[in-house]
């Protein structure tokens, strides 16, 4: 297949919505981009922008968008850009790292229907391939770069994908084409650079047609992992329960499908495909643990754990003993996901109403402690809190992030969950001061 014919099925296959190419001046990107611009008509043409991410790895960055907004502007096409922060906290690998702030800045001004143009091609293709392969991973790992992807709204188109490194070198230098060069390619101290400059090159000079094959075997990997899927989605939703996996039906399927419907669980929830030996833990050590054990394996992104007859997710870790005495301010941290907010009017039903005299009784927030004695309102009975949370079914790790809110040693309620019933508001405590409201930490 040719650019040209790639770039025309493209537009054929997708013949509405905004086309946005993720340009980084690279030879790759700059003749996606060009070819684009060539072989479409002025309607097409009008449906294009170009988008250049700055990671800030490299000083010469900046510069770098300046020539790529010079390039748009000769096409007249519309440019834009976007400064990222690579995350290299999480264990991923500088390369994985960029690649996920890269895809996030992709999409995250994008309209829904935005169809975003990447340029990698056969070549990027066998790479990817050979290392999934150096991670022993199976045929989904090694179905490589799919042709599109969505996420998040946003579809994800590879029109190159087909074409080789050759095929592109040769379209650049025919039209005159210039591009930048990024000096941490030559380093082969990456992976991909080193299959790219020292393996690759003696694979296909004794192998002339090696990409083509291996991105043919990528292809077929693809088929099989799509007809898994297709099992797999219905294993899912026979399995699904509100709280998380049931066991129950888990329980009945033999243990590769149970691996393969608790993959797909994850990946309906974003999370990071764990090991082979993790999920042999969730397996061994989770589901066949006895019933009055609380096993649970961690992964990277959350911890799983059993509960009852449920396989559930947790992805906030039990918060260590907090105890916070409050002297007026409006915010008070919650751990690393909530806050508690103090505001002069109710914004939920579940705020917490209080009047606030420090001398009288200092208002003390936080959290253990079970075995103090609890009589929520609608209750005529009082029993330890402990033995309320056991009744209402809050799973024991979930118990350290409920805020409990004494009034010197007298415990008046639980935020978000309950009232004391002494506490049940009063017409002047419905008019008090303040009201203490359990919020999610608000994200930028």
């Amino acid at each position: 297949m040719s650019i040209q014919v790639a770039i025309e099925h493209f537009l054929t296959t997708f013949p509405s919505g905004p086309i946005v190419v993720a340009y980084s001046g690279g030879v790759d990107s700059h003749v996606l981009l060009h070819a684009l611009h060539q072989y479409s008509n002025g309607e097409q043409r009008s449906r294009i922008s170009a988008k250049y991410i700055h990671h800030g790895l490299s000083a010469h960055a900046s510069d770098w968008q300046r020539h790529c907004q010079s390039v748009c502007q000769a096409l007249d096409v519309s440019f834009s850009s976007r400064q990222v922060k690579v995350d290299q906290t999480q264990g991923l690998g500088l390369e994985a790292a960029a690649r996920d702030a890269r895809y996030a800045a992709l999409t995250i001004d994008a309209k829904e229907g935005t169809i975003v143009l990447l340029g990698q091609h056969q070549d990027d293709q066998v790479e990817t391939f050979l290392l999934q392969l150096k991670r022993g991973s199976g045929p989904s790992g090694l179905s490589a770069m799919g042709q599109e992807k969505r996420i998040r709204g946003v579809t994800f188109v590879r029109p190159l994908l087909s074409i080789s490194r050759n095929d592109i070198l040769n379209y650049a230098k025919h039209h005159k084409l210039q591009w930048i060069e990024d000096e941490s390619n030559a380093s082969t101290v990456f992976d991909r650079n080193f299959l790219r400059h020292d393996v690759l090159p003696t694979l296909t000079e004794r192998w002339p047609s090696f990409a083509r094959t291996v991105s043919r075997s990528a292809k077929l990997c693809g088929e099989q992992q799509a007809l898994i899927d297709e099992v797999t989605s219905d294993y899912l939703k026979h399995c699904l329960d509100d709280d998380g996996l049931s066991l129950t039906s888990l329980g009945g399927l033999s243990p590769l499908w149970q691996k393969q419907v608790i993959r797909a669980w994850l990946q309906h929830h974003d999370i990071d495909m764990p090991s082979e030996a993790n999920l042999e833990r969730i397996l061994t050590d989770v589901i066949s643990a006895r019933d009055d054990a609380q096993p649970h394996v961690e992964l990277k992104q959350c911890v799983i754990r059993r509960y009852q007859d449920n396989l559930v997710l947790c992805v906030t870790p039990p918060l260590k003993c907090i105890h916070h005495q409050w002297f007026g301010e409006r915010v008070i941290p919650w751990g690393p996901f909530h806050q508690i907010e103090i505001h002069e009017v109710p914004l939920s039903i579940n705020d917490f109403p209080i009047t606030w005299d420090v001398t009288e009784y200092p208002l003390v927030i936080k959290n253990g402690d079970y075995a103090q004695r609890y009589k929520p309102e609608n209750s005529p009975h009082s029993k330890t809190l402990s033995q309320w949370f056991k009744q209402w079914q809050i799973p024991p790790w979930e118990r350290s992030s409920i805020p409990q809110v004494l009034k010197g040693d007298k415990l008046m309620g639980l935020l978000g969950h309950s009232k004391a019933k002494e506490h049940i508001p009063t017409n002047e405590q419905l008019s008090a001061k303040y009201y203490l409201h359990f919020a999610a930490v608000p994200r930028l």
